[in-house]
């Protein structure tokens, strides 16, 4: 049990290397919504392996959830035709990784206890991510990045991961205490505050952050995606 749990730490380490990677590519209100998809995996992986069933209202939210993920990965290039976006089946791809992770331990959580679980998935994510330097092109840019980035950037990071990891310590403590299919859907109001801070980011800061704010048709549908989620989660979870 416990090497599963390292290797499921070793996995989620990488799904984060991917997902900043596509945020490179695409509009972070863009790809955030996608990437908080994984609770329809994490639902019908629960449902199949866990036995766990939520109320008809729930498939509603679910399905508003879906079409704001819809919404926000299709956009309109200048030939006026629908293009995916970019991102899209990379963060679809990640979204049934998390999923699968998030079962996993749901279903360990009867063996072993929260404590035990944390530490090895830690480790996990300790060990893997140095390994990534030994790519090269991932060694130079690390190697550049460092010389170049200033201290209050090392600062911000380190804030950032730690807000992060603290997340992730209450998040999978729910995990131990109730229904995964539940708690996995809770994340996916955070489009909505991605969407607000990017706006203000856009505004104030538009060399901090890749955002279209220009066209206010973009701006609708964001604020549209990011609402249809928030209702979805709700309907899920009430």
């Amino acid at each position: 049990l416990y090497l599963l749990i390292l290797l499921l730490g070793m996995i989620f380490g990488l799904v984060f290397v991917l997902y900043n990677k596509a945020l490179l590519v695409e509009e972070v209100s863009r790809v955030t919504p996608l990437f908080y998809l994984s609770p329809l995996f994490v639902l019908m992986l629960s449902t199949l392996f866990l036995g766990e069933h939520l109320p008809p209202k729930s498939y509603i939210g679910i399905g508003l959830m879906v079409l704001s993920a819809i919404l926000v990965s299709f956009r309109w290039p200048e030939r006026k035709s629908f293009a995916v976006s970019p991102a899209l089946f990379m963060i679809l791809f990640l979204d049934l990784l998390i999923a699968c992770k998030d079962v996993i331990a749901k279903f360990l959580f009867s063996y072993i206890d929260y404590w035990t679980y944390l530490f090895w998935f830690v480790l996990g994510n300790i060990v893997i991510r140095p390994f990534l330097l030994f790519l090269p092109d991932i060694k130079i840019r690390f190697i550049a990045d460092m010389k170049s980035l200033k201290p209050k950037i090392y600062l911000i990071c380190f804030i950032n991961s730690t807000l992060a990891w603290v997340g992730f310590v209450f998040y999978y403590d729910a995990v131990s205490r109730t229904y995964v299919s539940l708690v996995s859907a809770i994340p996916s109001t955070q489009p909505f505050f991605v969407f607000l801070f990017a706006i203000v980011l856009g505004v104030f800061y538009p060399e901090l952050i890749k955002e279209n704010i220009d066209e206010k048709s973009a701006v609708v549908i964001k604020g549209i995606a990011a609402v249809m989620v928030l209702a979805g989660t709700y309907l899920i979870v009430a």
